[in-house]
């Protein structure tokens, strides 16, 4: 993950941390304070809350860029690789119970099969037509029933969103972001809602 990207992330988190104290505490602004200087009631109070809410869908996406050039492939790097770590031992077991000895150069690869439309091609030892006892290695195809690799499916993906970094890395940020912009900006009634902005 580049500085750039942590930098966008922080940002996000910041901006929707700062709306949603003023949302919850159904901040009113009346004087401006900075800098040691003094700025006398606002005629229009609404502005700042349209800066914070322009800044929050600036860094949002700005967040979402950097997700998309930066974080894509390893995103689904890691997506694949839990995938594979844990359906790919499932699969080889169903391949062996239709036939017990599979070329060992054949992969048992998830990706392969979901591909393949859940098939698996491969190669196995089988007879030689004509002679019984001589073996060789044909290629094979497996259908794998979706319902027999479904509960690893579903260990490979609370894998990827719980002990992997993509959650925290991408998920969170963007799930913060959006739950802040409906919150605050539909469900409350606060000054710095859509509803009072628009009013």
């Amino acid at each position: 993950m580049s500085n750039a990207f942590q930098r966008q992330r922080r940002n996000l988190f910041v901006v929707s941390g700062i709306l949603l104290v003023l949302c919850l505490g159904e901040v009113e602004i009346k004087d401006l304070v900075f800098a040691g200087m003094t700025f006398g009631a606002f005629k229009r109070p609404e502005i700042f809350f349209i800066g914070i809410w322009i800044a929050q869908a600036y860094y949002f996406y700005r967040f979402f860029v950097y997700v998309m050039e930066d974080c894509a492939d390893n995103l689904k790097h890691t997506w694949s690789r839990e995938f594979e770590r844990a359906v790919n031992p499932r699969i080889e077991r169903l391949v062996r119970r239709a036939y017990p000895d599979p070329n060992k150069a054949c992969l048992f690869s998830y990706t392969f099969v979901r591909r393949d439309r859940f098939t698996w091609k491969g190669q196995a030892l089988l007879p030689m037509e004509g002679d019984i006892d001589m073996m060789q290695y044909k290629d094979v195809i497996v259908p794998i029933v979706r319902r027999a690799i479904v509960a690893w499916e579903a260990k490979a993906l609370l894998r990827f969103l719980l002990v992997t970094p993509a959650t925290t890395e991408y998920f969170v940020p963007a799930a913060v972001a959006f739950a802040t912009f409906i919150y605050c900006g539909f469900i409350a009634r606060w000054a710095g809602s859509m509803y009072a902005l628009a009013a």
